[in-house]
């Protein structure tokens, strides 16, 4: 089980488990890699203490892949560049489903 994201970033491409509190953010982080905003149990999981289990994806954007898609298909609400991580179910539907620890 993963606590810290400088141990997430040692697992790239693996099944991993994160375990922590996730992110309020308007996309919900653990550790860092984007999970679902609803949690098992079909609440939101934000500032709820959880652990997710899937495959830790890296994806790398930038300034230029923006302004070329701008360029193509005109502005849309996304992050800026940088990288990013996310933690996506073990069959690739989509990405993990964080799991409320119990108290």
């Amino acid at each position: 089980m993963i606590t810290t994201r400088e141990e997430m970033l040692l697992h790239v491409g693996q099944i991993v488990t994160l375990d922590g509190i996730v992110d309020r953010g308007k996309m919900p982080t653990l550790l860092g890699a984007d999970v679902d905003d609803v949690d098992s149990l079909g609440h939101d999981s934000r500032g709820k203490h959880c652990h997710a289990t899937g495959i830790l994806e890296k994806s790398v954007v930038t300034q230029k892949e923006i302004d070329d898609d701008n360029g193509k298909h005109g502005p849309s609400a996304r992050r800026g560049a940088g990288t990013y991580y996310a933690l996506v179910r073990k069959d690739r539907s989509g990405i993990a489903t964080p799991i409320p620890s119990s108290p």
